[in-house]
């Protein structure tokens, strides 16, 4: 009603721009007409199923936005809107295109994603300077072949669709430069693809392809090549031609080997290999010099070669769930690192020159079979999380037959010269309270800690002396109040801390019910 009386009033009718997005409006008064003028209009999010005739006189429309509403057609009398550039009209109820789209000449972008699309009709056709089309998440199951006419299409998203074949007359959109055919049942992609030559992104991810197509080779342009999630059991050297690729995302597939030829894609600065069945990384990897992104985790790695440490620009490396049970030295080298995965593998040691790698914050190291660190380990001076929880801390140290090689060994002393941790997770290791060394105390930016699953009869005094500790997860069982009230340290958990999480708890998902009256009894026993 408010809408009808703003526009009947007849008081904006030279207005170009309205937004009347997110207002929960149910219908458009007849009387939109007036507004002669308008360029842009915007009716998203709004609960909206039918438009009135009368919108086929705003002829000076160029974007309309209607995206989030239930409108299952457009009306004939839409067809005058001419002068249309940009029709948004996502999420709605829509099976076909609608037939007005014939006559929107001047249409450059197309979005009707996650309606319930059954087929891209011949309608398009007429739209020849179209540039954008975006219909994934609908219920497609071809491609109506006149696409192929669309020879000024620069995007096409036809993702999350049931297509299980592409017509040949794609490759005729020849001006595309970003094409997205993932989520489908696509056992194998036409070969004209290989006229694409100005493609940047392609993504095929979540299809049933047996290998990526030669065709890739002939894309001298592209960039970003997303190939996850499919059946791909060999990397085909031809691949590795595309010397502009930046972003290689391959994981979850069943690859077994790197071929050599790998060296060519020098520009690359991302490589996902994850959740494979990598045996070995080649020594070519060492070419790779602008990676950033390394993600080789879920194989069946068992070593990695000396020539990793080239990749001196990578910040993230994740390698977790391998079978490793050491590291090169070169790692060291890898001075750029931020961030390394390096969990669920059978780990026993760690090599010096990790210690190279000043710029590490984060560093997962649970699940193997640490005994001890490195000495060199308290020279990562910047590292802020560290996670070595399910290892060998507190075991005595054995050799193949059994002997006896030492310990067992406690926390390591280097761990405890880190100025900067803030976290750190030793729970399920073998440790027990003569196994915290004092100097623990020294890590005064330790704001959370896990040592739970150990063999702690008590809550360990050197705990008490952390002064900024906030997050605390311990077993229940354990008697987290010593008998004697001086037990806990002058600072430990400070009154001006109370409202933080100091807990006692087996399970992270016990945390809540439990932090209330273990930080009661602590602060109880301090006479606080």
């Amino acid at each position: 009603n408010t809408l009808t009386h703003i526009l009947s009033g007849g008081a904006f009718p030279f207005v170009q721009t309205l937004n009347l997005h997110d207002n929960l409006i149910m219908q458009i008064p007849s009387e939109i007409k007036v507004l002669r003028h308008l360029e842009y209009l915007r009716l998203s999010h709004n609960v909206l199923s039918l438009l009135p005739p009368e919108m086929g006189k705003l002829k000076a429309l160029t974007h309309l936005n209607l995206a989030g509403n239930r409108v299952a057609y457009l009306p004939d009398h839409m067809s005058a809107l001419v002068n249309l550039r940009i029709l948004d009209i996502r999420r709605n109820e829509f099976k076909h295109i609608p037939d007005a789209c014939e006559y929107f000449t001047n249409l450059r972008k197309l979005v009707m994603n996650d309606n319930h699309l059954l087929n891209i009709s011949s309608v398009l056709g007429h739209c020849e300077l179209l540039e954008e089309l975006w219909v994934q998440d609908n219920k497609l199951t071809s491609i109506h072949p006149l696409v192929g006419d669309l020879d000024r299409l620069n995007t096409l998203n036809l993702g999350n669709n049931e297509i299980t074949s592409i017509s040949p007359q794609i490759g005729n959109c020849v001006a595309l430069t970003r094409l997205g055919i993932y989520g489908n049942g696509l056992a194998r992609l036409p070969p004209s693809l290989k006229k694409l030559k100005y493609l940047k992104n392609l993504m095929v991810n979540h299809n049933v392809l047996l290998d990526i197509p030669e065709t890739t080779m002939f894309m001298h342009e592209l960039e970003e090549l997303v190939f996850n999630d499919n059946e791909v059991h060999t990397l085909e050297p031809s691949l590795c031609k595309v010397e502009t690729l930046r972003s290689l995302r391959l994981q979850n597939n069943s690859i077994s080997l790197l071929p050599p030829e790998i060296a060519g894609l020098s520009n690359l600065t991302e490589l996902r290999i994850d959740n494979n069945n990598l045996k070995e990384i080649c020594s070519q990897i060492q070419f790779l010099t602008g990676l950033v992104l390394l993600m080789l985790s879920n194989n069946d790695l068992q070593t990695l070669p000396p020539e990793i440490g080239s990749l001196s620009n990578v910040t993230k490396l994740s390698i977790d769930c391998n079978k490793l049970d050491q590291l090169p030295e070169e790692i060291g080298n890898m001075v750029a690192l931020q961030r390394v995965w390096l969990d669920e593998n059978k780990l026993v040691g760690l090599p010096d020159g990790i210690s190279r790698c000043q710029n590490l914050i984060e560093m997962h190291l649970d699940h193997n079979s640490l005994y001890e660190l490195c000495p060199s380990f308290s020279q990562l001076t910047n590292l802020i999380e560290l996670f070595c929880h399910n290892n060998s801390f507190g075991h005595v140290k054995q050799g193949p037959n059994g002997e006896i090689l030492g310990g067992p060994y406690g926390v390591p002393e280097t761990i405890c010269q880190l100025p900067e941790l803030k976290a750190l997770s030793i729970s399920g290791n073998d440790l027990d309270t003569e196994m915290l060394p004092p100097t623990m105390s020294s890590l005064t930016n330790l704001t959370e800690l896990w040592i739970q699953e150990n063999n702690f009869d008590e809550l360990p005094r050197v705990v008490c002396d952390l002064p900024n500790l906030r997050y605390f997860f311990m077993d229940q069982d354990v008697d987290a109040v010593h008998p004697t009230s001086d037990f806990f340290g002058q600072n430990a958990f400070p009154k001006e801390g109370a409202d933080a999480a100091i807990l006692a708890t087996r399970h992270a998902k016990a945390k809540l019910q439990n932090k209330k009256g273990v930080l009661d009894r602590l602060m109880a026993s301090k006479g606080k």
